[in-house]
């Protein structure tokens, strides 16, 4: 009875405290997640929520991660607006990769800081194996790790196609 009221305790006390902006479903989702240490985790860094919890995006962690008081220089959310944004213009623009200017701007402009705070945190999430930054003719281009890792797998079976694939008539 009493393990049973405590975890009874901890559902309600993550539905209490996601009673704002989340749906009891969704409080449940976070519970499934991290058990009772959901509230310490969403505490800590609210951002986790985009990567860990299916349904919920960067704009809705970030709106709680504001009423939580966290900084908008904080180091979570400038990683997590990085992946984000990288997310968004492989989603909306199809590109796997982004300038590192132009995904320095788009993130400085969606986070409302200095560019300067930027380049610290993609180094925290290239150690991490979150990003993966490539020079090519003169420019640096930057992927979320998935997306060059998918790419480079499909670069290898578009040449072991090409090389098994018997030629075709100019006719046909």
């Amino acid at each position: 009875i009493s393990e049973d009221f405590k975890e009874k305790s901890g559902v309600r006390d993550i539905i209490m405290f996601c009673n704002e902006g989340f749906s009891p479903n969704t409080a449940m989702k976070i519970y499934r997640q991290w058990g009772k240490e959901s509230l310490g985790v969403l505490r800590h860094n609210p951002y986790c929520l985009c990567t860990d919890i299916e349904g919920i995006g960067f704009k809705r962690a970030d709106e709680l991660a504001r009423s939580l008081g966290i900084a908008k220089d904080d180091e979570n959310r400038i990683k997590s607006a990085i992946e984000y944004v990288l997310g968004v213009f492989a989603s909306r623009d199809g590109h796997t990769y982004v300038r590192i200017e132009k995904l320095q701007e788009a993130v400085s402009k969606l986070l409302e800081i200095e560019p300067s705070l930027i380049p610290r945190q993609m180094e925290s999430l290239i150690s991490e194996n979150k990003l993966k930054v490539v020079k090519f003719k003169n420019e640096t281009h930057v992927y979320l790790t998935e997306s060059y890792l998918n790419e480079q797998y499909i670069a290898r079976k578009l040449i072991v196609l090409d090389k098994g694939a018997s030629a075709i008539d100019k006719i046909n």
